[in-house]
């Protein structure tokens, strides 16, 4: 009889056995230099089946470290021991194999290789011990709490969820086909019912609810319409989900694409990078493999395994047809349109009478929504897809959601105040709102705009004490995410290996575009049971909590441990493994980054379940731009307070409105000089937001108040700016309407009038000095500046938003004449 031919999920499972018994081996004291010159003798024409699973994306185990790997640094999990057959077979064939030549031995490795792999997993309890491992891993990979052991579905839930399943119809009621998916999702014989929910950090039957209402409000005849308007205008039913970083939205989309796929609708996933859309796909179906029968999980596919143009409609047609997921990354523009192209040629070959109808998924949604006038090739394609897919429903999930509502505030049908999903965190919760800025002899720091540049590899003294703060404790984690050079000269890599030879004890990993680069410590600190570190190569097909994980066996907690990188640390990856948690981060992002960039930047260090105290520290060191710590704390805030203005009948138009006021703590605009959403996108949130109290203000506020008050002619430069717009006739409609052209002052008039104003005594200053002075105001959010051309030179004016919202420091120098002009 002809054997089942191999699937991924197998060939891992065989290359993780073998190298879990090579390292085995190594411990042993058996000689396997002879294997590692294996690699490279054409062995992998003759295991075609383990190459598959290197280019496949895997849930790796936390003991490898990557593929291509070394072959001796993978150690055995704890407490699993080798068979004794395995280990006598293993010797002799070693033994045969110094006898023969490197070449003629190749094809004997392999042989002992794979009878290895098939003793090992016929001995080992891998289905209960590195199932255990692997579930908690995953709980902690997407911050949902503590390491629990797996409790799989027993045979009476399985069939409970079967027999709901069946019975499943979109026609049904409403209230009927929501208390059925609830009994589905949460089997009463299942064991494990109470811990799934707790999972769950939102309300699972109003989320239900909202989607079952709006896919039945998507059929018109008992027919899928194929009418609907994708247009922020237009009549697309919509579906907002969002709530603080690394707490549990992975499970929204979870939840979207089981119910969909039971009410025979196919899931579209859009997410950001390929490696944060790998990373999610392996966590989605991580989650459906614990808590679905399955016969009822739908299929996971990526555009590329059912590209047309290499497999024709087919393959497309029969996963519509089965109301899968699929996923497609964002960086890629062809993917998109192949994807619109692909599932109409599989409609166009459906059967008479098939409908395909998908909800489309945007993860990471504020980067997708733009009122650019000249769209990119990311946003064509993917408002073809919107045409040629006629998606029913569209999600947008995010923990940064304020592009989304100000795209969506116009929008007159298909979102109303009851299709709003938040997650709520719960007391181990670990936010931005928990964060404290370093402190030397107890003031607060933070940087200041081009303190971090290249010629000092992005690193100052601050930088240098954060570092020197965190290799003191063991069990640190510091992110660094200052430097985005990669190829040219003073790189991330260079200020890495600057890092460790100020301290050596310290291991790097490097995350950038191309992969991963782990660098371990050059004095490692080991512990007496472990492997040495490897050398430094590229990984890439292992997330990186899995990675940090992987690097805690090899070096141990007591080695502090640095993530240096940039872009790729915006979004996606979650920066912690079952022991180790962010302790400190440095976050220096330039003013191009959006304000939402930012926020999900700093939000890498938070996470569930934490182990701050257990690693011996209170809270999370942060070292940033001050303007910058106060809208990362600000940004949860500002959507909290929104959710309470839906709850209470407020629509979502007048709570982005100038009507609607929101508190001090959730003002994220406050001196801020980066933009809302993308760039060049003119996003400009309106609402209202209170005074502090006095002696209330926010951390990054008060710095700036004191760094201004110690400066007398940063002082007098923003009272005269102040001055200038109060005298212009136009000012109160310039406000409104954010036209600044023509408008402030040049910097030779602004030398002028402080020349005046100090008098003929005081010794006069330049307008190079001034230009410089106005430069920090520009930096710090207090002026605005035009760009300079040679005709029309730079011009400053007082930002609306720092004259709207005078701190206390000011208040009495401004005059009640001129507070009374600001209301």
């Amino acid at each position: 009889m002809q054997a089942p031919p191999a699937t991924p999920s197998m060939a891992r499972n065989k290359r993780d056995a073998i190298y879990r018994i090579l390292a085995q081996m190594k411990q042993d004291g058996i000689n396997i230099s002879d294997l590692e010159a294996c690699r490279s003798h054409g062995a992998s024409s003759t295991t075609s089946d383990m190459e598959d699973a290197c280019s496949a994306q895997s849930d790796s185990s936390p003991s490898l470290l990557a593929s291509p790997v070394s072959l001796d640094d993978s150690p055995l999990p704890r407490g699993q021991s080798l068979p004794k057959r395995s280990r006598k077979r293993t010797r002799a064939t070693m033994d045969s194999d110094d006898e023969t030549g490197s070449v003629q031995s190749t094809s004997v490795q392999l042989k002992a290789r794979r009878s290895l792999a098939h003793d090992f997993a016929s001995h080992s309890p891998s289905d209960e011990v590195l199932g255990s491992q692997d579930e908690g891993k995953d709980d902690e990979n997407d911050s949902e709490g503590p390491s629990t052991a797996r409790v799989p579905l027993s045979t009476a839930a399985e069939d409970v969820q079967a027999s709901l399943a069946s019975s499943i119809s979109i026609d049904m009621d409403e209230v009927e086909l929501v208390d059925t998916f609830m009994r589905l999702i949460f089997p009463s014989d299942d064991l494990a019912a109470s811990a799934k929910r707790s999972r769950y950090r939102f309300d699972v039957r109003q989320a239900i609810q909202y989607q079952v209402r709006k896919l039945q409000s998507a059929r018109t005849g008992g027919r899928w319409r194929r009418d609907i308007d994708p247009s922020p205008n237009g009549d697309m039913p919509e579906i907002i989900a969002g709530g603080v970083t690394q707490n549990g939205k992975t499970l929204i989309k979870v939840l979207a694409i089981v119910v969909g796929h039971l009410l025979g609708v196919s899931s579209i996933i859009v997410s950001t990078t390929r490696s944060g859309t790998s990373s999610l796909s392996n966590k989605i179906e991580r989650y459906l493999l614990r808590d679905l029968h399955p016969k009822l999980q739908p299929t996971i596919k990526h555009i590329c395994e059912l590209d047309a143009r290499k497999h024709g409609p087919e393959p497309m047609c029969n996963f519509l047809r089965k109301h899968g997921c699929l996923f497609i990354n964002d960086t890629a523009r062809l993917k998109l349109y192949n994807a619109s192209h692909t599932i109409q040629s599989a409609r166009s070959c459906a059967h008479l009478g098939e409908d395909f109808p998908c909800q489309l998924i945007l993860d990471e949604a504020d980067s997708y929504y733009r009122n650019s006038s000249d769209p990119i090739q990311l946003e064509k394609a993917l408002a073809d897809l919107h045409q040629q897919v006629k998606p029913v429903l569209r999600w947008s999930v995010s923990a940064t959601l304020i592009p989304v509502f100000l795209h969506l505030k116009d929008k007159k049908f298909g979102l109303d105040s009851d299709s709003i999903i938040y997650t709520q965190p719960d007391h181990t919760y670990v936010g931005v709102r928990d964060f404290k800025p370093l402190q030397i002899d107890g003031k607060n720091q933070f940087l200041m705009p081009k303190d971090l540049k290249p010629a000092n590899l992005y690193s100052n003294h601050l930088t240098d004490e954060v570092i020197r703060q965190a290799v003191d404790k063991p069990c640190s984690l510091t992110l660094v995410i200052t430097n985005p050079r990669v190829d040219a000269a003073n790189n991330v890599f260079e200020l890495a290996r600057r890092i460790q030879n100020s301290y050596p004890r310290v291991a790097a990993l490097i995350v950038v575009g191309r992969g991963r680069f782990y660098m371990p410590p050059p004095q490692p600190r080991l512990p007496e049971d472990s492997i040495a570190p490897p050398p430094a190569y590229v990984i890439r097909r292992m997330d990186v909590s899995a990675l940090i994980e992987a690097i805690d066996g090899h070096v141990g907690l007591e080695t502090p441990l640095v993530v240096l990188g940039y872009s790729q640390m915006i979004r996606g990856d979650t920066f912690r493994s079952n022991r180790r948690v962010p302790t400190h981060i440095i976050c220096a992002l330039g003013r191009a980054m959006s304000i939402e960039k930012m926020v999900q930047a700093m939000g890498r260090a938070s996470y569930q379940d934490s182990k701050l105290e257990d690693n011996g520290f209170q809270h999370v060191t942060v070292l940033t731009y001050p303007q910058d710590f106060d809208s990362a704390q600000a940004y949860p805030q500002w959507l909290a307070e929104m959710q309470q203005k839906l709850q209470e009948g407020t629509g979502i138009s007048e709570a982005t409105s100038r009507l609607a006021t929101y508190s001090d703590r959730a003002n994220v605009i406050f001196r801020q000089n980066k933009p809302i959403g993308q760039r060049n996108d003119n996003l400009r949130l309106e609402t209202s937001f209170e005074d502090p109290e006095p002696g209330c203000e926010r951390p990054g506020r008060k710095f700036l108040d004191r760094l201004h008050a110690e400066d007398p002619v940063l002082q007098t430069l923003r009272a005269i700016a102040i001055e200038n717009r109060e005298t212009s006739e136009t000012f109160k409609q310039e406000l409104v309407d954010y036209n600044y052209k023509g408008t402030g002052m040049t910097a030779k008039e602004f030398a002028d009038a402080y020349n005046e104003r100090i008098g003929e005594g005081s010794r006069h200053v330049t307008v190079q000095a001034i230009t410089c002075k106005l430069g920090k105001l520009v930096d710090n959010g207090v002026l605005e500046r035009s760009k300079g051309r040679r005709v029309q030179p730079t011009r400053y004016w007082i930002a609306s938003k720092e004259l709207l919202q005078p701190s206390t420091a000011y208040r009495s120098s401004l005059g009640s004449s001129r507070l009374g002009m600001l209301s």
